[in-house]
């Protein structure tokens, strides 16, 4: 084995009578003792003991598997030579500076290739030169992982899920390997007794939306599933109409429309009806009309369904009318002369949109209670003798008719007590009274023998003192 170090180039240096101190000793201890028949590389740490005093040289000697390689040394005190990476077979090391502590260790790593078998083993020796001694290391074994326990694997990740408030999730991991172990997580932090390979979470509420995941190990290895989110929604409710669509009057051609507001769990569908007949199309939560016609008054409905159950709306009542117009008069009232104690009617007739208001006015003032298409007077006095008009209102506008004008004449006088001859002496006065049985006004004229007396227009004549030449006949006409 010394040859083969003096092949590196490593002269040892030095000469002592015999070694004093410490027995030296060397050890090789590995990160594992199992290698993955799908390859891989592994660490070994090398260790030698001596007394410090005595060691002039070190060198290490290792034979690895067949298709084993070196990769690198490692440590603080990693030895100055040592073989170019990738070489195989034998490894030889070698100190060109002895450490002064007493303890010689560094790090080796190792390369293996896939498709190894069986048990392999890693046998080395150390030479300490102060005189030359060799030291036989024990040999390190390494089993094939394949027949030690098998690695945890997850086959079938847990899913994703929705559930509604107070419903349960079901989670699930199907893995393979030897005695697994199962520890489930919530937002990475451990669930208290989650321990195999399902979690049943009973009456799920909102704090218990996340993500869950589960660590599936055993003694080779660990392995951490793919996230699955819970996602907890409200409880279901059945819609609720919170605002019912509202009865409406237009005008032909203008447009209706009607809508309501719904409360539940959404989505929703919207079904609208005429008179409880379902109309094509009718399927939002509005219903318009753009262009009414009088075939659309009717009452109107909505069902709202969601997957709860159904709401049925309030009825609508659209009535269409026909376009308003303002009042118009088609036939005035008309003048009218009568006699006193007649009955005197005015009367209009009146085109436009219905309702209409009427007040009658008696010289442009109000009469009062005379609302309607007529007026009447039942018995006409000459008091009644004016101008009439009539004033119609509509919710569009207002008219007021021509003025009707009224004429009531007195009727013929009919004398109730006629005037009486007097008999006086000269000197004295005469009068003379007439009184009628018609009522009216009348004009009166008192005429002596035939003649018109002049100023003796009342219904008393008073002839003053009576002269000679005055006496004859007075009439009143």
């Amino acid at each position: 084995m010394f040859k083969n170090l003096i092949l590196l180039g490593f002269i040892f240096l030095g000469v002592s009578a015999g070694l004093r101190g410490q027995t030296p000793t060397a050890s090789i201890s590995a990160s594992r003792s199992t290698y993955n028949p799908a390859g891989g590389d592994l660490v070994l740490t090398l260790s030698i003991r001596y007394s410090a005093s005595n060691v002039s040289a070190l060198g290490w000697v290792m034979t690895i598997p067949a298709g084993w390689s070196f990769i690198a040394t490692g440590g603080t005190n990693k030895p100055g030579i040592a073989p170019a990476a990738n070489s195989i077979s034998t490894l030889e090391f070698a100190f060109s500076d002895v450490p002064a502590a007493g303890l010689a260790e560094f790090t080796v790593s190792l390369s293996y290739p896939p498709g190894q078998t069986g048990s392999k083993s890693i046998s080395s020796s150390v030479e300490i030169r102060s005189p030359k001694q060799e030291v036989v290391v024990p040999a390190v074994t390494f089993s094939n992982l394949s027949e030690g326990p098998t690695p945890a694997a997850i086959n079938t990740q847990p899913s994703s899920q929705s559930v509604v408030a107070g419903g349960s999730a079901f989670f699930s991991v199907t893995a393979s390997g030897s005695d697994l172990n199962y520890q489930w997580n919530f937002n990475g932090i451990v669930i208290a007794g989650a321990n195999s390979a399902t979690y049943n979470l009973t009456n799920a509420q909102s704090a218990n939306s996340g993500n869950y995941t589960v660590t599936v190990s055993n003694s080779a290895n660990s392995v951490t599933s793919s996230t699955a989110a819970l996602t907890v929604t409200a409880a279901p409710t059945p819609p609720s109409i919170t605002t019912q669509p509202s009865s409406s009057s237009v005008v032909v051609g203008n447009a209706a429309s009607f809508g309501v507001s719904v409360s539940g769990m959404a989505p929703f569908t919207y079904q609208w009806r005429k008179d409880g007949v379902a109309i094509g199309g009718a399927t939002s939560a509005t219903y318009s009309i753009n262009s009414t016609t009088t075939s659309d008054t009717a009452s109107y409905t909505v069902v709202v369904t969601n997957s709860v159950g159904s709401a049925t709306s309030t009825a609508a009542l659209l009535t269409v009318v026909a376009a308003t117009t303002a009042p118009s008069i088609s036939t005035q009232p008309a003048s009218l002369s009568i006699t006193a104690g007649a009955s005197a009617s005015f009367s209009v007739a009146v085109s436009g949109t219905s309702p209409f208001t009427y007040q009658w006015r008696k010289d442009g003032v109000a009469i009062n209670g005379a609302i309607s298409p007529s007026y009447t007077i039942g018995s006409a006095s000459t008091v009644d003798a004016a101008n009439y008009a009539v004033v119609i209102t509509n919710s569009v506008g207002s008219v007021t008719s021509n003025t009707a004008t009224l004429s009531v004449a007195s009727p013929a006088p009919v004398i109730k007590t006629q005037p009486l001859g007097l008999t006086i002496n000269l000197g004295q006065n005469a009068t003379f009274t007439v009184s009628l049985e018609t009522p009216g006004s009348y004009n009166y004229q008192w005429r002596k023998d035939g003649t018109s007396i002049t100023g003796a227009t009342g219904s008393v004549s008073a002839a003053g003192q009576m002269q000679p030449g005055r006496a004859g006949s007075k009439a009143a006409t």
